[in-house]
């Protein structure tokens, strides 16, 4: 399923509400992000969230059972992990800190198993997040990110 199909399956009430709940907010609690109902309303609150916002939303979506294993990918890759998790650059800046904690959740999570549901497809590569030569780093060691965070999901 692609971003397009995602968007489809929600109804328009429903896209209303993630809309007002993006755009007219003035903050985030971890009660409003349990109204979502499926995975897609996940993933279509991630995609048009602005991070800028403070990460505490995806921190709670991604931990939520809803989160799908393409919307973990998202999240993980529309950080700047090849930099993020660079061991030789040491980060200063609090929001890096909490980005890195954040990055490595996702990536342990979804190693385990942890996002169960995987309906929604999404490539790092194809995206544009990451390059055949930044693949080719990961795969001898240059970068420390696992192969599989690489992979395009398999919808089931």
């Amino acid at each position: 399923m692609n971003f397009d199909e995602v968007t489809i399956n929600i109804t328009k009430e429903r896209k209303d509400f993630i809309e007002q709940l993006l755009f007219e907010n003035e903050g985030y609690t971890e009660s409003e992000m349990g109204l979502f109902e499926t995975s897609s309303e996940v993933h279509y609150f991630v995609t048009q969230y602005n991070w800028n916002d403070g990460l505490n939303p995806l921190k709670w979506l991604v931990n939520s059972e809803l989160c799908d294993k393409g919307t973990a990918l998202y999240v993980y890759w529309s950080f700047d992990v090849l930099y993020l998790l660079d061991p030789s650059d040491e980060m200063t800046a609090e929001i890096n800190k909490q980005a890195k904690s954040l990055i490595l959740e996702l990536q342990n999570k979804y190693l385990s198993g942890f996002f169960r549901k995987n309906e929604i497809k999404y490539d790092p590569i194809e995206d544009g997040q990451i390059g055949k030569v930044d693949v080719y780093k990961i795969k001898k060691g240059i970068y420390k990110i696992p192969i599989e965070m690489t992979m395009a999901n398999i919808v089931t």
